[in-house]
């Protein structure tokens, strides 16, 4: 299934079905291991995840992107209500761009999950070009996860 993509001038706003339940959708956003499995954009590779999972807690993700640049995105839990809500700040360490915030919602259907990702504060012009392809492309590898029967 595609995304449906919406972005504003400075909130970028997706909508997936992922052919799984809600709470399973869930867990793959909440574990280290699994969200290691689907994180990142077209053709990068989990270097390691760590997640203190509890709002005020932290999480730190590095992965190599397919030019080899290893890239380190991190930040802050502000909400969790399993399985219907996560959000959190996002930082990418020695990139100069300003911190964003992303809100992800599970809303159960049937068997399967809608993921209403928000990611607001894209106030670069570069950062409303390029995180559409790489949220674009994580759900992807999110979808074909569930899709492996995992």
């Amino acid at each position: 299934m595609s995304n449906t993509i919406q972005v504003t001038e400075d909130t970028l706003t997706i909508t997936r079905v992922i052919n799984a339940p809600r709470e399973r959708v869930f867990a793959a956003w909440s574990d280290p291991d699994q969200v290691e499995a689907w994180s990142g954009c077209a053709g990068a590779t989990s270097l390691g995840a760590t997640m203190d999972f509890r709002v005020s807690g932290g999480y730190r993700h590095t992965i190599r992107i397919p030019n080899g640049s290893e890239l380190t995105m991190c930040g802050t839990y502000t909400a969790i209500e399993a399985p219907r809500l996560i959000s959190y700040t996002l930082e990418w360490e020695k990139l100069p761009v300003p911190a964003t915030t992303v809100s992800v919602e599970f809303v159960a259907a049937g068997e399967k999950t809608e993921i209403r990702l928000t990611h607001a504060g894209l106030s670069a012009p570069e950062m409303r070009a390029e995180v559409p392809k790489g949220w674009t492309a994580a759900l992807d590898k999110l979808a074909e996860t569930f899709a492996k029967g995992q």
